[in-house]
């Protein structure tokens, strides 16, 4: 009876350290999580390219079938009261009643068509909001850019959207943050991310604070057809 009580006792303690050990094992797994950018590809430029023609046509249906991932939509990146905010969409919709100038849908519907003939250029321009000088006020370059240079951010989550978050979702935010190439129509004042999730390049954020210095009215500026 003491020999099977023993025995017992050294079953449960040899159990609790296999648990322990797979337990660790997992956490190292999860410690060990990379998230890299991959190298810019051919793939990746033709897929700006298709971007492109979509945008330069206001083909909102296209680009929300081909380019927003259905699983997990894409940020909001926007100021109120000089506060950036962070939220998540599941598509872009146009509206022809919504009185945000600078809404993403409004952006694009205004996009020029000649917008399609822009060729990519590797580079991160950068928008000067010269609150004394208007002379200075705008971009430092024009056309078509691609960079390495996409910020992290912070996802404004509320107490609902915390409830059903998952892993993925965490996965997801670490991927927009981490492994994106930022795309900027400076003409059009459009900026976008571009991640790779399942082996495709999906739009996954909009970027409206960049050109947004206002602390009120923000500016808009007159473009020539």
């Amino acid at each position: 009876m003491l020999k099977k009580y023993k025995s017992n006792i050294l079953i449960s303690i040899l159990l609790m350290f296999f648990v322990s050990g797979c337990n660790l094992k997992q956490l190292n797994i999860i410690e060990k999580k990379e998230f890299k950018r991959e190298k810019i590809s051919v793939e990746l430029l033709n897929t700006i390219d298709n971007i492109k023609e979509l945008i330069s046509k206001h083909d909102y249906k296209s680009l929300n079938e081909n380019y927003i991932n259905q699983r997990f939509g894409f940020f909001d990146k926007f100021k109120v009261d000089n506060k950036v905010n962070v939220i998540k969409l599941n598509k872009i919709q146009f509206d022809k009643n919504d009185k945000d100038y600078f809404s993403i849908a409004n952006q694009i519907h205004r996009t020029r068509k000649k917008t399609s003939l822009l060729k990519i250029i590797n580079g991160n321009p950068l928008f000067d909001c010269s609150p004394n000088n208007d002379a200075f006020y705008g971009w430092n370059k024009e056309g078509l850019f691609l960079s390495d240079k996409a910020e992290a951010f912070t996802y404004n989550k509320s107490e609902k959207i915390l409830e059903n978050y998952s892993d993925e979702d965490f996965d997801f935010e670490q991927i927009v943050s981490k492994t994106s190439y930022k795309v900027s129509f400076t003409d059009e004042e459009i900026i976008f991310y571009l991640s790779k999730i399942d082996d495709k390049w999906y739009i996954t954020l909009f970027d409206r604070t960049i050109t947004d210095c206002s602390l009120g009215k923000r500016k808009k500026v007159k473009r020539v057809k």
